[in-house]
């Protein structure tokens, strides 16, 4: 990653009057880091993996058909692969999901609970 230190960045914001800018970024990267908390925090492991594919369904098709499924979940909720791989198998048995060469093409319905 690029990394920037703080008072070059300072400088760099005031020189350009870029402040509206900044905190405009700040606002959505909070935004961001709020919807990811509101997925994973006090919920079980369906719940996150639930809540997970209805975000990445919004994506848009090139971007999903790049992501896949299990690597994403498991990197995003830190459950276990095999946690992981058992409910997608079982939504994918069950109608709910679509997957190809795992990759997410739709979410048909997911029940609310496993």
């Amino acid at each position: 990653g690029y990394h920037l230190p703080a008072k070059q960045t300072i400088t760099l914001i005031e020189q350009n009057q870029l402040w509206r800018d900044a905190f405009y970024w700040l606002a959505w990267q909070n935004r961001i880091l709020e919807l990811r908390d509101v997925q994973l925090i006090g919920h079980n492991s369906y719940e996150q993996i639930r809540a997970t594919l209805l975000s990445m369904i919004d994506w848009n098709e090139e971007l999903r058909s790049r992501i896949g499924v299990m690597n994403y979940i498991h990197q995003r909720t830190r459950i276990s692969r095999s946690v992981v791989a058992e409910v997608l198998a079982a939504l994918r048995k069950g109608g709910y999901i679509e997957m190809n060469k795992g990759k997410l093409v739709a979410i048909n319905r997911l029940p609310s609970e496993y």
